[in-house]
């Protein structure tokens, strides 16, 4: 998810937080089987199309730590049967 959020293109095996993405949220990873001849094969085309930086894509969004507290803060508020805590602006 780091690579992605700074834009880089990812080679991945099993990775349930991209796996779980449509191929739209992920653009710039891409699945391999993990055999070291098809990881070879594969860097070796990136690296002569020397791919630029590409934007953050939206998976990082659904990763993103402010996100995640407020699920988490809307679970407590939930289980405690209160109102959620006013969110505190982000500076």
């Amino acid at each position: 998810m780091e690579a992605l959020a700074a834009g880089l293109p990812v080679l991945h095996d099993a990775c349930p937080a991209i796996d779980d993405l449509s191929a739209a949220h992920a653009p710039g990873a891409t699945r391999i089987a993990g055999s070291p001849d098809e990881l070879t094969a594969v860097l070796r085309q990136r690296i002569q199309a020397c791919p630029d930086r590409r934007p953050p894509p939206r998976a990082v969004g659904h990763y993103d730590i402010r996100r995640s507290s407020e699920r988490l803060m809307d679970v407590y508020a939930y289980a405690l049967d209160t109102a959620p805590p006013n969110r505190r602006a982000l500076s």
